[in-house]
């Protein structure tokens, strides 16, 4: 499914097949966007320091504003959700115990203050974010409604074609973005002039907002769109951040007076290890960012109000079954070669070839595994392993199966691996089919390219937290 931004995203521009990256201090920043200065909070009084652990806090400012941003965020959570506190006083006096047994060690300080922030952060996230109402379940209940027409019209692209029904039109909207600085190799800046769709207005609201750009080489891009009906465009941020994992982080701003404020993380896109797209939609008179999470077999589309910190939404889910195939004419990634299988091999794969709807990587772990190949009376208990399975993936990767090949009367382990059920109009399933004895060196194995057409079988709705967002 192509994304469905009002911009378009560079992370899709991107094969996937690299190695992950974490941002553990953007995801933070991001929580705090929309908060108070945690100066005003009260942390520690410095004059009452006894132990060696506070001393060392109170003549550390670094530590010192950490404790302040702690006070602040227990602060927050106890005020969320009062039927709560109790228990995060108790993990807060648990804490505290964890934290003085570091001493006057800074670093182990510096550690127990950034996870025991970044906890609480997230529950009070959760404890405040918006609740659905009948209208988000009503919206919900009409995207269903269109997906399961479309599924008796098209049951290859139900959800594709039901989704563009409900999309935000471009007349609606406007996109633009940052803009290289003449004759400078600096980051992209804020347009200096007011782009084309841009009302004077609006620019005045912009050009008074701090809008600064955390993304990669300033690769920031925005639209106005009015968000919550009140007949003002509001604003949504896409901030390539990039790293191995190339993620974009989409965040908007609510029009109010002569600014946009309120900064509320929305969700994110991994462009190299998930199969994720957004897609900003009116349901029920209300705007959604429809965010897609797809894996081999399901496609969810989670419903968030974009202005509104979210906890569970609604969610409606597509599930797939695949009708695969081993090409024998095999072509090479470049599309350069091509190489004929033999009959012998071509039934032999094929024959071997899982019906799975579920992913390997998804499905419940069993209490105890079988060997996908019968293991030798004389294999040695390091060498065992090998039978059960083709080794550990790849991030990049989703292991659908692995499952026995019989090659020239010998079993070999098969694996069929896609990238999270990625899928388009023209080739289809992207997947492909390892093989390899039990035990052989990596580069003993063969591989070969899988084609598979899907088939949409049911669509459900439910209320659930939003799987896949990469931390936010």
């Amino acid at each position: 499914m192509a994304p469905r931004m009002p911009f378009p995203s560079a992370a899709h521009d991107i094969s996937p097949m690299q190695l992950r990256h974490t941002l553990p201090a953007l995801l933070i920043s991001l929580a705090w966007a929309a908060s108070p200065t945690v100066a005003q909070a009260a942390g520690m009084n410095c004059a009452r320091a006894a132990t060696a652990t506070e001393k060392a806090i109170c003549a550390d400012p670094e530590l010192l504003e950490r404790d302040a941003r702690l006070a602040d965020t227990y602060s927050r959570m106890l005020a969320a959700d009062a039927s709560k506190s109790a228990a995060v006083r108790d993990a807060q006096r648990a804490w505290l115990q964890v934290r003085n047994r570091c001493g006057a060690n800074a670093s182990c300080l510096r550690n127990a203050y950034d996870e025991r922030t970044a906890t609480l952060i997230d529950q009070h996230r959760l404890a405040a974010a918006y609740q659905p109402d009948d209208t988000d379940l009503q919206a919900a209940e009409e995207l269903k409604t269109a997906i399961a027409e479309q599924l008796k019209k098209n049951p290859e692209f139900p959800l594709e074609n039901a989704l563009n029904a409900f999309r935000i039109p471009d007349a609606d909207m406007t996109a633009f973005a940052n803009e290289p600085v003449p004759n400078s190799d600096d980051p992209a800046e804020f347009p200096r002039k007011r782009p084309k769709g841009v009302n004077e207005d609006e620019w005045r609201a912009l050009k008074a907002t701090d809008l600064v750009s955390e993304s990669e080489n300033g690769s920031s891009r925005y639209a106005l769109i009015d968000l919550d009906g009140d007949g003002k465009r509001d604003l949504i941020i896409d901030d390539y951040i990039g790293g191995t994992g190339l993620f974009n982080y989409i965040s908007t701003r609510r029009r109010d007076g002569g600014k946009f404020v309120d900064g509320t993380s929305v969700y994110s896109l991994n462009g190299r290890g998930a199969n994720q797209d957004g897609t900003w939609v009116r349901l029920q008179g209300r705007v959604y960012a429809a965010y897609r999470v797809g894996y081999y077999g399901e496609d969810t589309l989670y419903l968030m109000r974009a202005l509104k910190p979210a906890g569970k939404v609604p969610a409606v889910t597509v599930h797939y079954r695949y009708n695969l195939q081993v090409p024998k004419v095999q072509v090479s990634d470049d599309g350069k070669t091509r190489t004929t299988l033999d009959d012998k091999l071509h039934s032999a794969l094929t024959k071997a070839l899982p019906k799975v709807t579920v992913a390997q990587d998804r499905q419940p772990s069993m209490p105890k595994r079988e060997p996908i190949c019968p293991i030798p009376a004389n294999t040695s208990e390091d060498d065992r392993d090998a039978y059960y399975g083709a080794g550990p993936g790849h991030y990049t990767i989703e292991i659908v199966a692995d499952f026995p090949v019989q090659k020239d009367g010998v079993c070999h382990i098969g694996r069929l691996i896609d990238w999270f059920g990625g899928y388009d109009n023209k080739e289809g399933l992207a997947a492909m089919y390892s093989v390899s004895r039990p035990g052989a060196a990596e580069n003993d194995s063969k591989t070969y390219n899988v084609t598979g057409k899907r088939t949409a079988t049911d669509v459900s709705t439910s209320l659930k937290a939003v799987e896949g967002n990469n931390g936010i």
